[in-house]
């Protein structure tokens, strides 16, 4: 089980991130069959780390459901914000190991419209990781660049591994 893995990686991550110049404001939905909002636009400087419990992997994946919903809450957020205020990039990460099995709120279409609305209209970057080549090609099939899809090994080494990636990444992105 990578439970312990997963949440130490997750929050270097977010010390890694924190570390960089410049404010970053985070939102974290977790999934499994069901989507949990559980960090909702709160500023990455407070420290928003994962723990046991925020991060539960049980059950099935409810991927699409998971996607769509933090689509519509941080869309929201920052049309609810003066525009002057609004965050000048948007990056969703995505990260499955599961096949999406659980949805019932929004269809694959759905998402792909929403994810294309995005990058197209407010120029949101979208990244999606996933442990196995089918969900690499759910990802581009969700409307995410074949460019920000790759896959990881679910080991030890593998979430290592894909951590330091979406932090490479991200950092990257945010220095543009």
């Amino acid at each position: 089980h990578l439970t312990h893995d997963t949440i130490g990686k997750f929050n270097t991550f977010l010390q890694e991130q924190k570390a960089f110049p410049g404010e970053a404001v985070f939102t974290l939905c977790t999934f499994n069959t069901d989507y949990r909002l559980t960090h909702d636009f709160v500023k990455i400087a407070s420290d928003p780390n994962m723990n046991i419990g925020t991060y539960i992997p049980q059950g099935g994946t409810a991927l699409l459901d998971a996607m769509g919903s933090t689509i519509d809450s941080v869309g929201k957020s920052l049309a609810a914000m003066p525009e002057e205020e609004r965050p000048s990039k948007v990056i969703v990460l995505v990260i499955t190991d599961g096949e999406e099995n659980s949805s019932h709120r929004f269809t694959r279409d759905q998402i792909r419209s929403m994810v294309t609305h995005q990058k197209d209209t407010y120029n949101w970057e979208f990244m999606f990781f996933g442990a196995s080549l089918d969900q690499i090609a759910a990802g581009i099939d969700l409307g995410v660049s074949i460019n920000n899809t790759m896959g990881y090994t679910p080991t030890a080494a593998g979430v290592k591994s894909l951590y330091r990636s979406i932090s490479d990444s991200t950092t990257t992105y945010r220095s543009k």
